[in-house]
């Protein structure tokens, strides 16, 4: 098996920065699906209320189709980016965003939480400064 050079490992992680909790578990599947999980992922690990379901599933929304934006705007032809660091940065900003909207709605010890679902995910991934694991959620680390 053909083992990927060293330079490949950070767009990978770009790519796969908010919708790795679907993939992680259980594979792509359509936009809804992977909505749909990250969504139970969310409610099982934060105890989301339903009030809190309802105001959190447009900000995973809102950040699935940012992210979506980000990878046809760096590679209109395909893998690989043109500027990996301009798409690395675009998706930490994204996933930025929707750390600081879901903080609004989170209590204390949910914003905890999720701060280590973030850990997670760099563990996992590396956090996209090289190295890394394949397999795991990808992600900037909690600030």
């Amino acid at each position: 098996m053909t083992r990927l050079p060293r330079r490949f490992v950070p767009a990978a992680l770009a790519l796969l920065l908010l919708a790795a909790p679907a993939f992680a578990q259980r594979g792509g599947g359509n936009p809804e699906e992977r909505l749909d999980r990250q969504m139970a992922t969310l409610k099982e690990r934060l105890k989301l209320t339903p009030e809190q379901e309802a105001k959190v599933k447009p900000i995973l929304a809102e950040s699935a189709k940012k992210a979506s934006e980000a990878r046809r705007k760096h590679m209109p032809d395909g893998p690989p980016p043109a500027d990996r660091e301009a798409m690395r940065a675009d998706m930490r900003q994204i996933d930025d965003e929707t750390s600081e909207a879901l903080g609004k709605i989170l209590t204390a010890e949910q914003t905890e939480e999720h701060k280590k679902m973030r850990a997670e995910r760099q563990g996992r991934f590396g956090g996209g400064r090289g190295g890394g694991q394949r397999g795991g959620q990808g992600g900037p680390p909690p600030r």
